[in-house]
């Protein structure tokens, strides 16, 4: 077997740091206290010229701080492989629109610059393109990206409230917006000392199955996730030693490039020997017939309502859980304008297994009269 060496990251001695921390301090010292400077030091050892040297400034701890902070902080971030977060510019589309087709091309310039309609210019916001757009002739429209003249979270904005043109725009006659994206203010030391804690938490080696699902769950896409250790896919009823099988259940649908991504995001943090599996979930259709007795609401707008409670409800079904009659009753029932229930469909227990979740498939709502 081989023997493994950490690398070393300081080479000096520990009388070469003190060396090079009491030279700092006393320089530090000397700037703060120009009338009395330290000009030698003394027979004692370097540790205690240090510590005598500190002790000597009532802001020690202050400069000592102030001194290695900044040192620390980029060798941190560097370590958990991120970076202080640096104040950015929101992002948008802006689209330009014509009341009519032209006959010539109609430019919109690299730089071009749009405004909140705001006149008493206090709160306005201002982007601008960041690429240049052509209508063409007989078309009506062009969108370009655009970014914040400015960096920050006050530079954010909502769709379509850029209308005012501050660069000169002949024959456009409305403009529009996406809302925006990104648009970060510059994270101060607490801020990104407080983020690097968090990142700390989570920063670990997947080995329990909530380690895996709580890993699994920062992929974007994934909605959640659940581990289920000494189980193989394929042979979901036996216990198999070294093997973990993650189901993820995506914010929409899971792909087979979220499930990559999200192998491949736990590949690195496994224990040794222990395989993993990762798939989506095996769902089961779900058909649904009732007959409702409503309020207030028409027969659609009920249906709509009873399908939206539906798929809320499936969305975050327990794991394993079958499904029985009394659970849809339950859901139909929380829906609005829904009074009463009958239900048809399904008239048993729908077995879910150990992979599954339920999926609706089909809704019939009759107006129970």
């Amino acid at each position: 077997m081989n023997n493994v060496s950490a690398p070393n990251i300081i080479t000096e001695t520990a009388d070469q740091i003190a060396q090079n921390i009491l030279t700092q301090f006393v320089n530090l010292v000397n700037t703060r206290h120009p009338d009395n400077p330290i000009t030698e030091f003394g027979p004692a050892t370097i540790t205690a010229q240090l510590a005598g040297a500190m002790s000597l400034d009532v802001y020690s701890n202050y400069v000592v701080a102030n001194t290695a902070i900044p040192a620390l902080k980029p060798a941190f971030f560097a370590i958990l492989g991120t970076t202080k977060q640096d104040a950015t510019k929101a992002t948008c589309d802006i689209t330009f629109h014509l009341d009519s087709p032209q006959i010539i091309d109609i430019q919109i310039p690299l730089g071009t610059k749009v405004s909140t309609n705001d006149e008493a210019l206090i709160n306005q916001i201002t982007y601008i393109t960041t690429e240049a757009g052509t209508i063409l002739a007989g078309d009506l429209s062009v969108t370009v990206s655009a970014q914040a003249s400015l960096a920050g979270v006050s530079q954010r904005i909502k769709s379509n409230v850029l209308t005012r043109a501050l660069t000169s725009a002949p024959y456009i006659t409305e403009i529009s917006n996406t809302a925006s994206q990104g648009g970060y203010d510059e994270e101060d030391d607490y801020q990104a000392a407080e983020r690097l804690q968090g990142i700390m938490q989570t920063y670990y080696v997947a080995a329990s199955p909530s380690s895996y699902e709580a890993l699994a769950e920062q992929v974007q896409g994934v909605y959640r996730a659940k581990c289920y250790r000494g189980t193989d896919y394929f042979a979901p009823e036996q216990f198999v030693a070294g093997h973990s099988t993650i189901i993820i259940q995506g914010d929409s649908e899971e792909t087979d490039e979220l499930l990559d991504d999200v192998f491949d995001y736990l590949d690195d943090k496994r224990t040794a020997a222990n395989y993993t599996h990762v798939r989506k979930p095996s769902y089961i259709d779900i058909d649904i017939t009732c007959d409702v007795r409503i309020h207030t609401y028409s027969l659609s707008v009920v249906t709509e309502n009873i399908s939206d409670k539906v798929l809320e409800g499936f969305k975050d079904w327990e794991w394993q859980k079958n499904i029985t009659p009394t659970d849809i009753r339950n859901l139909i029932l929380s829906a609005e304008g829904v009074v009463s229930c009958r239900l048809t469909e399904p008239s048993d227990v729908v077995q879910i297994g150990k992979f599954g979740l339920p999926k609706l498939n089909s809704l019939v709502v009759n107006q129970w009269v």
